[in-house]
Formats: structure tokens, C-alpha cells, sequence
């Protein structure tokens, strides 16, 4: 019961607060220096977070983390709704057209104090506001409430992405990938110190994924990091390199971030490290093109192997 509170709560919440931004913006507040610039930005973020909260009122459930940041947003907006009645009621009288210029003047010189006092609160709400968003971002709260809203039914027909039991197929199955994998496991712990690459090639089905998976187990204790990501036909690059950042140990990032954000982490990770790396089911050299980007060159018996 105490969600659904939450939930209703959240729904529309936003919206007052948008309005009465909407109304700062009007003639009777253009004289104001500075105010249109920050009430845009206001105006700005408050809107993709109420395009958030109305995603969450969607979501089957939340996480703690997506929980609070909305409980603290719509505290938020209450508090923000509160600042701009106040706002529009001490500042808005002074641009009464109908005031004589000497009773403007006298209002204005008594209440340069308040407009200071607002001014100063009008930072802090740009502040509170900017801390959410980064929160919002920093915790990847989109993406989780994606993942939330995803509900299958038992009736719902899923896509069974083929590469999963290929990841837990057992090597006997295979007819002849003894040979093959200890070719592969000779060349994986081979003592040179370069940083090597080997492809595994063919067509789907003939156990690519299931004789990397089996080198991979055999071998990667050797080595001071491991990972094993599984690419697609078309690859998300951020998403990629997330699993990758995840399975080192290390944060990932929003999908709003630049690319070259999570490979500078993952390239300073791994610059001192012996790493092996598996890239599953690569299907062009564009995408390998900016996937080795994140693998340093080390010499320190490195290891990647790509199934394509």
C-alpha cells in the first residue's frame, strides 16, 4: 500500500511546477537580468525528470537506489513550487506597470534585501537540481527503469538468444575440439610478452562460443583479470564496454556518457595487468575497429580472442 501511495504521488507531480516556470518566463519578468537563462535550464531539467518519474509509475518494481531518488524529486518539486509563489509574490509586485515611479523606487529599495535573500535561494534550487540530475545519471537510473518496465507473461513469445547455451554447452558435445582447444590454451598461456589476438572463425553453430567459453575456463585463472562479452549484429558500444568495466570490478557508466569515457577506464585498468579477454560473436571491423581501442598494448602476456 505504501508504493502505491508513492506512485500516485509521483504522477503529474512535476507538471504545477513546469507551469509556473512557464509564467517567470512572461514579459512582466524579462527585465530581470539573468532569470530567463536560469529558469530555461530549470525548465529544462525538470521536464526530463518528470519524464522519468512518469516512467517509473510504469515500472513493475524499483530498485532502493531509483526509490529514493524519487521520494527526494518530489520533496523537491514541493519545495520548488513553494519558492516560485513566494518568488512571483515578493518580485512581482515591483513590476507592476500601474506603480508610480517613486513608489516603484521605494518598493524596490525596500525589498533589495529580499531580492538578494531570492537570488541566493534561486542558486540553491539550480544546485539541488543539478545534484539530481547527476545522481540520476550516476546511478543509471534509466537504464534500470528500462529493465523494470520490461515484463514478459507466460504466454508472451521470448527470443532466445542462441549464444546462451552455447556459453554452457559441455566441450564432449563437440566432436573433435580437443585439439582445437589445446592449440588455443598453448597459445593463451604461451610466455611471450606482447599482447596477442586470435579469431576464431566460422559459421554460427559450429561451437565458436562453446570452445572460447572452454579455453576460457581452463586458462583464466592464470591471468590477474578476465572478462567474456558477447557482442551482437549491432553492437551498443557503451553497453558493451559496461560489461566489460562491470567484470573487472570497475563502475559503470550512464549511456548518455562519451564513448571515450569507459575505454580511458578500462585502458588504465588493464595497462599493468595480464588480462584475457573474450569478444564473442563480432560480426564486422568497424565495431572491432573501436572495441580494441579499450586494450593496451602492455606486454605483459596479455591475451583477446574474438569468435566472428
Amino acid at each position: 500500500m505504501a508504493t502505491a501511495a508513492v506512485v500516485s504521488v509521483s504522477m503529474g507531480v512535476m507538471k504545477p511546477v513546469l507551469a509556473k516556470l512557464t509564467t517567470l518566463l512572461g514579459d512582466e519578468y524579462k527585465k530581470l537580468k539573468g532569470l530567463r537563462k536560469e529558469v530555461t535550464f530549470l525548465q529544462r531539467e525538470l521536464s526530463d525528470m518528470d519524464a522519468v518519474l512518469e516512467k517509473m509509475d510504469g515500472a513493475d518494481e524499483l530498485d532502493p537506489q531509483a526509490k529514493k531518488w524519487r521520494k527526494d524529486i518530489i520533496e523537491m518539486s514541493y519545495n520548488i513550487e513553494d519558492f516560485i509563489d513566494d518568488f512571483i509574490q515578493r518580485v512581482g509586485e515591483t513590476n507592476n506597470n500601474k506603480m508610480g515611479i517613486l513608489r516603484k523606487a521605494s518598493k524596490y529599495l525596500r525589498t533589495f534585501k529580499d531580492r538578494r535573500d531570492l537570488a541566493n535561494q534561486f542558486q540553491q534550487i539550480k544546485s539541488q537540481v543539478m545534484e539530481a540530475s547527476d545522481r540520476r545519471k550516476r546511478y543509471m537510473l534509466d537504464q534500470c527503469i528500462s529493465n523494470a518496465t520490461t515484463c514478459i507473461s507466460i504466454t508472451t513469445p521470448v527470443a532466445v538468444d542462441p549464444r546462451i547455451s552455447a556459453l554452457y554447452k559441455e566441450s564432449a558435445s563437440l566432436v573433435g575440439i580437443d585439439d582445437q582447444k589445446s592449440e588455443l590454451v598453448n597459445w593463451a598461456v604461451d610466455k611471450g610478452r606482447q599482447l596477442k589476438m586470435m579469431a576464431i572463425v566460422g559459421f554460427g553453430g559450429l561451437g565458436k562460443t562453446t570452445l572460447a567459453n572452454e579455453v576460457y575456463r581452463e586458462v583464466g585463472g592464470k591471468f590477474d583479470c578476465t572478462a567474456f562479452v558477447s557482442v551482437s549484429q549491432k553492437p551498443e558500444m557503451v553497453g558493451l564496454f559496461n560489461s566489460l568495466l562491470s567484470q573487472l570490478g570497475l563502475r559503470p557508466y550512464s549511456h548518455a556518457c562519451q564513448l571515450q569515457d569507459p575505454i580511458n577506464d578500462l585502458r588504465l585498468h588493464l595497462q599493468d595487468k595480464r588480462y584475457f579477454i573474450i569478444i564473442d560473436d563480432l560480426w564486422d571491423t568497424r565495431g572491432w575497429d573501436i572495441i580494441q581501442c579499450a586494450f593496451p598494448k602492455n606486454y605483459r602476456c596479455s591475451r583477446v580472442m574474438i569468435t566472428t
